[in-house]
C-alpha cells in the first residue's frame, strides 16, 4: 500500500514512497542528492579548469568516460542502497544528469571561438551522453 508522504524540500514535491520509510531515511536520501550534487559539482568544476580545458584530446576522452560512467554506476548504486521510490528516481536522475556534465554554468557559450568552442561542446555533451546511455545499461544489469 502506497500514501503520499513529504520527505523533505525536495523542491517542494511530494513523492510516492512506501507507508514503512521513516524520517530518518527520507532525511538520508535529501542530505545526500543535495551534499553529493554540490561536491560533485564543484569538483566538475575543478577537474574542467584544470584539466579538460587544458589537456589533450585523449586525457580528456578519457576523463569524460570515466566522470560520466562513474556518475551512472555510482546513481545505480545509491538507488539500490537508498532504495528510492519512482519519483525521487526521476528527480535523482534529472540530478545526476545535471552533474554529469562537469562543466555546466562554468563558461558563457557565446564567449567561447574556434577551438575551444568544440572542446566545450565535447566536455558539455560526451559524458552527458555517456551518463544516459550506461544508465540504461546498468538499470538493466546491475541488480
Amino acid at each position: 500500500m502506497m500514501r503520499i508522504t513529504l520527505i523533505g524540500t525536495l523542491m517542494g514535491v511530494a513523492a510516492l514512497v512506501p507507508s514503512t520509510m521513516t524520517f530518518g531515511r527520507g532525511f538520508l536520501i535529501v542530505f545526500v542528492g543535495f551534499w553529493g550534487m554540490f561536491i560533485l559539482r564543484q569538483l566538475g568544476w575543478t577537474l574542467s579548469r584544470t584539466v579538460l580545458y587544458t589537456a589533450g584530446w585523449p586525457v580528456c576522452i578519457i576523463l569524460l568516460v570515466a566522470w560520466g560512467g562513474g556518475m551512472a554506476f555510482g546513481f545505480r548504486h545509491l538507488i539500490l542502497w537508498l532504495q528510492i521510490g519512482w519519483v525521487l528516481k526521476t528527480l535523482g536522475y534529472g540530478a545526476a544528469a545535471y552533474v554529469s556534465i562537469p562543466n555546466y554554468g562554468l563558461l558563457n557559450g557565446s564567449s567561447t571561438t574556434g577551438h575551444a568552442e568544440v572542446r566545450d561542446i565535447a566536455v558539455s555533451q560526451l559524458s552527458f551522453l555517456l551518463f544516459i546511455v550506461l544508465s540504461i545499461v546498468f538499470a538493466y544489469t546491475i541488480r
